[in-house]
This record gives C-alpha cells, sequence and structure tokens, in this order.
C-alpha cells in the first residue's frame, strides 16, 4: 500500500475509525462520466464499509468499475483528513446488520423514528467494501493555529 503525507498508516486508521463524517465516494458511471456519492461508513480490520440500495447509480457504476477514490475530511477549519484509492466490492450478505451498524454510528438517540424507518426496508441493500491500495493524508492544525 502507498501512503502519503504526515500521518502514519495507523494515524490514518485511527482517523477513520473516529471520524463521524460521511464518506465521499467517486466513481465513473456506467456511461463514464465521473460521480462522486456521499456514503455512512465505518473502517474495520483494513476495509471501508458502506451500503447502499441496489439500484443506486453508484452500486451500478462501481459492479461494472470497481476502482474508485475516497475522502474523508471536514468541511472547515482547521483542514486535514485522509483520501485515498481502492478497488471495491458489492454483496447483499449482512446488507441489514451493516446498516444496522452504521445507523448506530451516525444517527444519535433523539433521532430513533428515523433509524427505525431506516432499518424497515433493507432487503434491497447491498454492502460496498473497498479494500484502499493508496491514502493520502494533509493536516494543516499546527499552521492554521499559529
Amino acid at each position: 500500500m502507498k501512503i502519503n503525507g504526515p500521518m502514519s498508516l495507523l494515524q490514518i486508521e485511527e482517523h477513520l475509525k473516529v471520524t463521524n463524517l460521511p464518506l465521499r465516494l467517486a466513481a465513473n458511471s456506467p456511461k463514464g462520466w465521473p460521480m462522486v456519492v456521499s456514503l455512512w461508513f465505518m473502517y474495520e480490520g483494513g476495509t471501508l464499509f458502506c451500503t447502499t440500495k441496489r439500484q443506486a447509480r453508484i452500486a451500478s457504476s462501481l459492479a461494472q468499475a470497481p476502482r474508485c477514490a475516497f475522502e474523508v475530511a471536514r468541511e472547515n477549519a482547521p483542514y486535514f483528513g485522509v483520501r485515498g484509492q481502492g478497488v471495491a466490492s458489492l454483496s447483499n450478505e449482512n446488507a441489514h446488520r451493516m446498516l444496522e451498524r452504521l445507523a448506530d454510528r451516525y444517527i444519535t438517540n433523539d433521532k430513533a423514528q428515523f433509524k427505525k424507518w431506516l432499518l424497515r426496508s433493507t432487503e434491497d441493500e447491498v454492502v460496498i467494501s473497498i479494500r484502499p491500495v493508496t491514502f493520502h493524508s494533509w493536516d494543516y492544525r499546527k499552521r492554521m493555529a499559529a
């Protein structure tokens, strides 16, 4: 795996484990145009996991061309984050459980009704598993604090 930037692999993995922001996922559409979508994610065992509907354009795009790029970063200063490239695969297996885990991570207790609604129709969900091949980090926190 290729790693660039100020963060070590351990720091990158920690960032991905604790950062509770959507992942921006880039892929080529079936017509060849680049596309970017924001998805809830979690990072475990060297893999990024997301879910989406089976009929979503991102799912068909990754099924046709599994190479992708991703970014996990805040939009506001101080700027720091991780981006990279990887290879995605899609699976129906454990999609309900993965969406449930993602909902637990992203939905606060005061949104319990939304979580119940979201988990009611998971039969057409798929899990997107991304095996990163490159990571690039940046961290301007010290420089911006000065």
